[in-house]
């Protein structure tokens, strides 16, 4: 019986490793938009749009306009309030790289990859409205110009393992980047797709509310090290529901709350093995929350990805070319403005090929591109629009075979060094 369960445990470890179920959603999605046994698009989008709601209440009969009803609580928007959860967790490892011993501290440490961070911005950017200049479709897809600034976090360092070696100076570089081009993402999503002029403000008091909530809580509670984050889940119930009803993305309602929240006073390092030893609030939430957020990361993919490949547009190639070339050629230019202009050094044991690979692989978007995608071209003036850029973030995954063959044509080869074991580093823990 003992041996079964550590089976259980190693085949769940295994599926939660490496965004599988991410990836297992998006397949099931694909084969189900697809497949007409399954009813093909008009299923999926059945129940993509289906009302919670009516679960639980009387049967009616429903209005004629229910199924898209844009202001109840469907499946789609359950699983995009959901995505709080994913954001916080980002957020939180933003946050920790602030810290002692963090990535982004001294900020001057992280100075060119930095530089790298916002190459990574604008280069797809400017591809993207390119190409959409050069198309004719300017006025049609302007709107979608952020889509191709993510990075994949999860499978950049799954890639960059791969192609450096584990704990590698690439490694390290490409995970700053990413670190900081989620927080970059984070801000885009806040501003970029907000209408302000249809903001409620008085709901805005709720997650204010519930930021000072946290702080005092924090400070209350500041002698108690290590006290469990479920104390601060009521304060990130209140924020959520205000984001919901301000009329601010409700996915990034976590993160102003995970921000203050009692947390160590120095950082090991993104996916750090140490990490997962440490047990003050802000690791409590991320380490319970991480497995559950795989599984929200599934119900997303499922709810985003089935699109027939049949609308392979415009919208495809603007996306898919921003982010496959857009990310190397911007991270690779900015990076060399960082040395040659402004005089700072690349890493020890780095060059020029490996910043253009650490572009190659950071042009993998899938994820936070598929969310940025659903709030640029949402509405339903896009609706030709979204299929295609979903399509185009799902081809991103074309810059991880051409990274692994760049790196062999460059004769870049796995550092032979293994990742050290972190030291162990005092755990107290500060409220804000």
């Amino acid at each position: 019986m003992k041996q079964r369960t550590s089976g259980l445990q190693k085949a769940s470890q295994w599926l939660l490793a490496d965004s599988r179920l991410l990836i297992a959603g998006s397949v099931i999605a694909l084969v189900w938009a697809h497949v007409d046994f399954f009813g093909g698009t008009h299923t999926l989008e059945h129940f993509t749009h289906f009302e919670v709601g009516q679960l639980f209440a009387e049967p009616a009969e429903p209005a004629a306009d229910a199924e898209h009803s844009p202001h109840g609580m469907t499946v789609h928007v359950l699983i995009g309030m959901a995505m709080a959860f994913f954001f916080g967790i980002a957020g939180a490892e933003v946050k920790e790289s602030t810290l002692k011993g963090g990535d982004l501290n001294p900020p001057s440490k992280a100075a060119v990859p930095l530089f790298a961070t916002a190459g990574g911005i604008l280069g797809p950017i400017g591809v993207y409205l390119f190409l959409a200049v050069v198309t004719g479709k300017i006025a049609l897809y302007a709107n979608g110009w952020a889509i191709p600034t993510a990075t994949d976090i999860a499978f950049s360092y799954c890639f960059g393992n791969m192609i450096f070696g584990k704990g590698s100076a690439p490694v390290k570089f490409l995970l700053l980047l990413a670190i900081a081009d989620d927080a970059v993402g984070l801000v885009i999503i806040a501003f970029g797709f907000t209408d302000f002029a249809q903001i409620h403000l008085l709901w805005m008091l709720l997650p204010v509310v519930a930021v000072v909530l946290t702080i005092v809580t924090a400070k209350l509670l500041q002698g108690h090290k290590n006290h469990s984050h479920w104390l601060y889940f009521p304060f990130m119930a209140i924020s959520l529901y205000g984001f919901y009803r301000t009329g601010v993305e409700p996915a990034l309602a976590f993160v102003p709350i995970v921000w203050f929240m009692p947390h160590a006073q120095t950082d090991l390092g993104l996916f750090a093995h140490g990490e997962s030893e440490r047990d003050d609030t802000l690791n409590q939430f991320e380490h319970f929350w991480k497995p559950w957020v795989e599984g929200i990361l599934f119900f997303f993919a499922l709810t985003n990805v089935g699109v027939p490949l049949a609308g392979i547009g415009v919208g495809t190639l603007l996306v898919a070319v921003a982010l496959i070339l857009g990310k190397p050629l911007g991270v690779l230019v900015c990076t060399w403005l960082a040395v040659r202009v402004f005089g700072l050094r690349l890493p020890d044991g780095m060059n020029y090929k490996m910043v253009t690979c650490i572009g190659m692989i950071a042009g993998i978007g899938f994820t936070v591109a598929l969310f940025v995608a659903v709030k640029a071209f949402g509405s339903p003036e896009y609706a030709m629009q979204l299929p295609e850029a979903k399509l185009g973030a799902l081809f991103s995954f074309l810059a991880a075979p051409l990274a692994i063959w760049y790196a062999r044509a460059a004769g870049i080869k796995p550092a032979d060094t293994p990742e050290q074991p972190e030291q162990v580093i005092e755990l107290e823990t500060q409220p804000v």
